[in-house]
């Protein structure tokens, strides 16, 4: 006789081991599981009206407790304040302090009419500049240009139909050894350096002048504040 075959199947299942065995069920209501959500108490505690009461409450009180902390703007009120009180009733003990300190000091210094350099303030000459700018050639103007180029590692560009006195008082505005050329006139400006000690070229001086004299007004005046179209106003 043949040998019995294994089956490989699963084996019937009784009745009685059927009934012991524990089944799972995805169907139904009640075997669903869910996660309770913010919205779902959100919603609900909107519909309680005890819930509803209680956040009342809580608004009512933070808008009645008075602010701790002060702003801004209620600090600089009370700055201003306290300074308007100040100068309405100052303090004697600081004056009395100052007048000491002024005792102490010596003083106020009387008011000179000599200036940083020696020269009499409000004229820009500290010796004979004027003098010696009138003495000075077109040669030696020239001389003095030639010099200032030499320096340069590249030539001047959009310069080419410039005369030598333009082409000097431009480079003398860009300057800003001698101070902001806007605003200004040039003479006034060289005599500003001169006098603050910064020993402005008196070849410059001498084209100004020479300018001037040949009725140029506009000379004057720097063309860098003629592109800026600032309202120039000499005094």
């Amino acid at each position: 006789m043949p040998p019995k075959r294994k089956s490989t199947g699963p084996r019937p299942v009784s009745s009685r081991q059927s009934s012991q065995q524990p089944q799972l069920s995805f169907h139904g209501k009640q075997n669903r599981v869910t996660k309770p959500s913010a919205a779902q108490q959100t919603k609900a505690s909107k519909k309680d009206p005890a819930r509803q009461n209680e956040l009342a409450q809580k608004d009512a009180k933070t808008e009645a407790e008075p602010e701790d902390e002060p702003t801004t703007a209620d600090i600089v009120i009370e700055q201003q304040a306290e300074e308007e009180l100040q100068d309405a009733h100052p303090d004697p003990l600081q004056h009395s302090a100052t007048v000491k300190a002024e005792d102490v000091l010596g003083g106020r210094a009387a008011q000179s009419e000599v200036g940083a350099t020696g020269g009499a303030i409000g004229t820009g000459w500290v010796a004979d500049e004027e003098e010696q700018a009138r003495k000075i050639s077109e040669t030696q103007i020239k001389r003095y240009w030639r010099e200032k180029e030499s320096v340069r590692l590249a030539p001047r560009v959009h310069q080419e139909g410039l005369s030598v006195h333009e082409k000097v008082l431009r480079e003398f505005d860009m300057t800003g050894h001698y101070g902001p050329c806007i605003g200004i006139a040039r003479l006034k400006r060289w005599k500003r350096a001169n006098v603050l000690g910064l020993k402005p070229p008196i070849e410059v001086l001498a084209v100004m002048l020479k300018e001037m004299e040949e009725g140029n007004a506009k000379a004057q005046r720097a063309h860098v504040d003629e592109l800026m179209s600032s309202r120039f106003i000499e005094t």
